[in-house]
């Protein structure tokens, strides 16, 4: 994720609105994905801007290893429930578009909601959630081990490659990051920072060796 770039929503679900149409799209995320989320348009409050506004932030929505489709994040809002739904909107000047297959379930809403409380609607990276600094020049890796570990248990993937985690082929970062061994090591020839949290200069522990 790129500096600047929003790094969490305030729940696993954002809404993407086409203009054009004025429909929306609902991505669930899990793992370390955005994924399609079936929703029942019939029991949909409607859109609601924040009370107190914030500037627009750009997203980049992550659909596959290959596409990360510009987007940006105005301060509007639904209710699913209890879940609060930030809406975003694809940038025009976007050099990736979601699949037309993406919008198969699109739904409209009509229905207005109050703000609930005074909870962002995200957070920032850096201004909001600034990277700690790493507090290990390099993790042990008995307990590379075990972050890995706990990581695949977890069901979760590798953010750059979007594989499974697996202990034996996974490193982690002093930053406590875990990455496909091969696809961090290329991260780190290429930017020198970490790709979660932006550390520079992170120090990697392979999970397992020979």
């Amino acid at each position: 994720m790129e500096e600047g770039y929003i790094q969490l929503f305030c729940s696993n679900l954002i809404a993407v609105y086409r203009p054009n149409k004025r429909t929306y799209s609902i991505l669930q995320y899990v793992g370390t994905r955005w994924k399609r989320f079936h929703i029942d348009p019939a029991i949909l409050p409607t859109i609601s801007r924040s009370e107190q506004d914030i500037p627009n932030a750009p997203v980049k929505i992550s659909i596959d290893a290959r596409d990360l489709v510009d987007c940006i994040a105005k301060g509007v809002y639904f209710m699913y429930g209890q879940k609060v739904v930030t809406v975003i909107e694809k940038l025009r000047n976007s050099t990736r578009n979601f699949p037309q297959s993406f919008y198969s379930e699109e739904f409209t809403i009509s229905t207005t909601v109050q703000r609930p409380g005074t909870e962002p609607l995200w957070t920032l990276y850096p201004a909001l959630a600034p990277a700690p600094a790493p507090a290990l020049t390099k993790i042990p890796q008995r307990i590379a081990w075990l972050i890995a570990e706990d990581a695949s248990k977890n069901n979760q993937d590798c953010p750059i490659s979007l594989n499974p985690i697996s202990p034996v082929t996974s490193s982690v970062t002093n930053c406590f990051h875990v990455f496909e061994t091969e696809s961090i090591l290329e991260a780190i020839r290429t930017t020198a920072k970490c790709p979660v949290c932006r550390a520079k200069n992170p120090v990697i522990t392979a999970c397992y060796t020979n």
